[in-house]
């Protein structure tokens, strides 16, 4: 009876896998703070690894948990990965951001606590060379709030959006040099705009990354262009824990 269930069972585990992992940024400006936890369930719909690693594709939906006390989000998302290293995803996120004094914005006069929808579809790719690897991520979020009225605060970009609706894309960008199995150099770069109340930001930064077996940490500096066309230095530091991948690539 063991030896049937297992046999049942190995086809299942080899097609469909748990994935988990954790977070936590913290960056100098705007100030900023987050830790956040993973879980997805993959499941593979074809498979040519014998060909390259990297030739299967797959369907994967998870959750996320996220908090910086007074911000706080729960996320559902599905990715479709028609190959490992590009994948389209679409997601949702509620949001209750209970804090009236958020850096670089004045809550007296744009919305700040509220009670947010955050709606989205993007898509990522990564690739590697030899020692150089590329990744990217662009997306369009609609962000709506609890209050309708008036202009509201983006945290994440720092941006301003308007009347409670407004349309968010992102997009960034990671170019790498791995030096050996355990260190890294390079380059990061996020792009924000909203698209109803124009406005933008930019954060640029130069890193170093270390693996230390499951645990990534990233550490980097650089500038932060703000929506009002100023360059202020700014710092970040990454911690990564991933727990299992699963069938995900990266």
């Amino acid at each position: 009876m063991k030896k049937l269930l297992l046999a049942l069972l190995l086809p299942i585990s080899a097609w469909a896998q748990l994935d988990y992992s954790a977070q936590s940024l913290v960056r100098s400006y705007p100030i900023g703070f987050f830790a956040s936890a993973t879980s997805g369930y993959g499941l593979k719909l074809w498979d040519k690894k014998d060909v390259n690693p990297a030739f299967y594709g797959y369907v994967r939906p998870s959750i996320t948990a996220q908090t910086s006390l007074v911000v706080n989000q729960a996320k559902l998302e599905l990715e479709v990965a028609p190959v490992a290293f590009a994948r389209f995803y679409a997601g949702a996120a509620l949001v209750n951001r209970d804090f009236n004094d958020l850096d670089t914005f004045d809550c007296d006069q744009v919305t700040c606590r509220a009670k947010m929808l955050r709606q989205y579809v993007g898509f990522k790719m990564a690739i590697k060379v030899k020692s150089f690897f590329l990744m990217t991520d662009h997306r369009f979020e609609r962000v709506k709030t609890s209050e309708k009225r008036g202009v509201f605060a983006e945290e994440m970009g720092t941006l301003l959006g308007a009347n409670g609706d407004d349309v968010l894309r992102v997009n960034q960008l990671i170019l790498g040099y791995e030096l050996d199995e355990r260190w890294a150099i390079g380059t990061l770069v996020i792009a924000n705009a909203m698209e109803k109340f124009i406005n933008s930001s930019r954060m640029q930064v130069g890193f170093v990354q270390h693996k230390m077996g499951k645990f990534t940490v990233l550490a980097g500096a650089g500038t932060f262009h703000t929506r009002t066309n100023s360059d202020v230095f700014s710092t970040l530091v990454l911690l990564q824990w991933a727990g299992d991948k699963g069938i995900t690539l990266f």
